[in-house]
């Protein structure tokens, strides 16, 4: 007789199952190692038999274990040569982001520049605003350690949303707030 209800610990494991299922990468079928390392004879194979199970010589277990072992080191080395070919194939940075420190006056002596070179990057089109906002964190935090306060920052257009928004992206103020209700609203069908 077929059961017409689950028990609470079939329904635990289905629901386990489907969870690591949904969370589970799918990257391909691979034959067994053990098994596929030695060719099948064509009178094993019954054509009516479903449940054909691949016959294995369990002698050379040995064998198939160093295959194992091979196959883990060069799934190492594909996965270094793929990304050492990354880094390759990245593209060229275009430009320099420079951070400057300098005084409040900017006072210029013959001696001493209006603004001193405290970090750089080379950038291409890829940095965002959310890396660009940790770079400016971390260039502060470093700053701070120095016992530097640095009261003002300022940027080119290329970075307003630093100013306007927050790393949330919540408006930092009152009229980037009216703003963004606005395009909002504007945005909306009637």
């Amino acid at each position: 007789m077929k059961p017409k209800k689950l028990s609470e610990r079939a329904k635990t494991s289905k629901s386990e199952i489907k969870e690591f299922a949904d969370e589970a990468d799918f990257l391909g079928e691979f034959p067994s190692l053990l098994s596929n390392a030695f060719p099948r004879n064509e009178q094993d194979i019954d054509e009516h038999d479903m449940y054909y199970r691949q016959q294995s010589d369990v002698t050379n277990v040995t064998q198939c274990l160093n295959d194992i072992n091979d196959l883990i080191e060069n799934t190492h080395k594909a996965i270094k040569l793929l990304n050492e070919a990354y880094q390759y194939q990245k593209p060229i940075a275009s430009e320099v982001l420079v951070y400057l420190l300098s005084d409040m006056n900017r006072l210029r002596h013959r001696e001493l520049d209006h603004g001193i070179p405290i970090a750089y990057l080379y950038k291409g089109y890829s940095l965002t605003i959310p890396t660009s906002r940790k770079i400016l964190d971390k260039v502060l935090n470093e700053c701070k350690k120095f016992d530097i306060h640095v009261p003002c920052i300022t940027f080119d257009g290329q970075f307003f949303k630093l100013k306007d928004y927050d790393s949330d992206d919540k408006p930092l103020s009152l009229f980037v707030l009216q703003r963004q209700i606005w395009s909002d609203i504007t945005k909306m069908t009637k």
